[in-house]
């Protein structure tokens, strides 16, 4: 083979190679958090030990703790903690299903793959029968450039509408399904017709909701701070609580943007 037959040989196989990865669909990450309640402790009567046990957790009481997903042909292990972040699970890039199924292989969830590169899946039980045999998934997009630092996401996946008031913001409605960005910020106060700049980085915040009887309900009111480099989740979520005050409940989660 000559010299330039050798160098047009190679040539042609590097740009085959570059086309053939710019072709490549890149993988998807996704991270879970489901919203919901333990199943109340019930007692059982004691064993022949003399120790109580409880009894058994219906089938759909509460999210399993552990799940399996499928991606290219293979099964893999994913752990699912109540009301924390699941560890990343990754998805190629070509994969159309997101299917997660229990550790006995009953299914749990079906849902379209993911379109981004980095999600989070909001998982939360069917409204109407508050079990988790069916339940619901909102994928939301979970990169820096989406949701950067210094960002409060509101995530509203009860049935109830909510309210949000930061110092700062116009108060502001949530209706179920919804989502959105706010800045922390801190206005300041007044003293004696001066402004006081703020210096501790704290900001009022309220949370409300509107009950089924048309009542608002109170869920917080305190301050809250974002530390450099942070951003902070919240997420309102069905309850299973008896009451109108008690029809939701809220997580406020701050942490950096996972690498």
């Amino acid at each position: 083979m000559s010299v330039v037959k050798f160098f047009l040989t190679l040539g042609l196989l590097l740009f085959c190679s570059f086309a053939n990865a710019q072709n490549k669909v890149p993988n998807k990450d996704i991270r879970f958090i489901a919203l919901g309640e333990l199943h109340p402790w019930v007692p059982n009567g004691p064993n022949e030990h003399g120790i109580i046990k409880p009894k058994p957790i219906p089938k759909g009481a509460q999210p399993p703790n552990a799940l399996r997903y499928s991606t290219g042909g293979e099964t893999k292990p994913l752990r699912l903690p109540l009301l924390q972040f699941s560890p990343y699970a990754t998805l190629k890039g070509d994969d159309k299903l997101l299917s997660l199924k229990d550790i006995d292989g009953g299914k749990f969830l079906k849902s379209p793959a993911p379109k981004e590169k980095v999600n989070l899946g909001v998982l939360f039980a069917n409204y109407k029968t508050m079990n988790w045999t069916d339940p619901e998934i909102l994928m939301l997009k979970d990169d820096a450039r989406s949701f950067p630092s210094g960002q409060i996401r509101f995530v509203n996946v009860s049935d109830r509408t909510v309210s949000v008031e930061i110092e700062g913001h116009s108060r502001f409605k949530l209706k179920s399904g919804a989502t959105i960005l706010k800045s922390l910020k801190d206005i300041g106060t007044f003293k004696g017709g001066k402004f006081i700049q703020p210096t501790d980085g704290n900001a009022y915040i309220e949370l409300a909701f509107l009950d089924s009887k048309n009542k608002v309900q109170n869920l917080l009111d305190n301050t809250l701070s974002i530390r450099k480099g942070e951003r902070i989740q919240c997420f309102f979520y069905k309850s299973k609580g008896k009451g109108a005050a008690k029809e939701v409940k809220h997580l406020i989660v701050p942490e950096k943007i996972p690498k």
